[in-house]
């Protein structure tokens, strides 16, 4: 009899449990709601082949970003996100007239804009979900272009002009997949944490360099 007792206070306590879950569930809906989110970005290493045998290894990377999207309903959104970081590299340039390989090594600055869709596959706070993006990367490669002149106004010294090194930019198209979890903690707050293989169109490069990148994002609804 006290075994059966105890069954039945078990039973009640998972009944309680759950009718909780599911009304806390309804306060977090996502549905016809705006997302924002504060991303952190972790970016593997990878290495990459160009033109005439030059070639970059890429460290891993530490990046940040921010990004808002619409959910027009508990499982189907549509947004942007922005994000950058800077990574180190070193590598090989090879000589235009022939010769032994020089070494090189600095850092690039990358940014990147891109529009997103995201299926969630259930309706409820707590769910995996997939994503696809395309977009465009700016890249400032440190890797000196040509010299001119410029002009800045320092603190005591006024108007100074001077020589000034142009480093060679790009702008590549970006697109990628991933995958991950979104749990919306509150009505007003969620967390997600996820991965994607992400591929960059950079027109002197081998093939179509791809990165793998790991996001972990505080996000905040209205």
């Amino acid at each position: 009899m006290k075994s059966i007792r105890m069954s039945g206070v078990v039973v009640f306590a998972l009944a309680m449990a759950a009718s909780s879950f599911q009304a806390g569930a309804a306060d977090r809906d996502r549905a016809e709601r705006w997302d924002t989110t504060l991303q952190a970005r972790f970016t593997g290493s990878e290495t990459l082949s160009f033109d005439n045998g030059a070639s970059a290894k890429l460290s891993s990377s530490t990046g940040f970003g921010f990004g808002f999207a619409y959910n027009f309903d508990a499982r189907r959104a549509v947004g942007f996100d922005f994000a950058w970081n800077n990574i180190n590299y070193s590598g090989s340039a090879t000589p235009s007239g022939g010769g032994a390989p020089q070494a090189i090594s600095g850092t690039a600055y990358a940014g990147s804009m891109l529009v997103n869709g995201t299926y969630h596959f259930f309706d409820g706070p707590f769910t995996p979900y997939v994503t696809g993006a395309l977009g465009f990367t700016y890249t400032d490669t440190g890797v000196p272009a040509g010299v001119g002149t410029g002009c800045w106004w320092y603190p005591w010294y006024g108007y100074v002009c001077g020589p000034v090194t142009y480093t060679k930019t790009s702008t590549d198209f970006t697109y990628g997949v991933g995958a991950g979890l979104r749990w919306d903690v509150t009505a007003g707050f969620f967390l997600r944490a996820g991965v994607q293989q992400q591929w960059m169109t950079v027109g002197a490069a081998s093939g179509t360099p791809s990165f793998v990148i790991g996001r972990f994002d505080l996000g905040f609804k209205f």
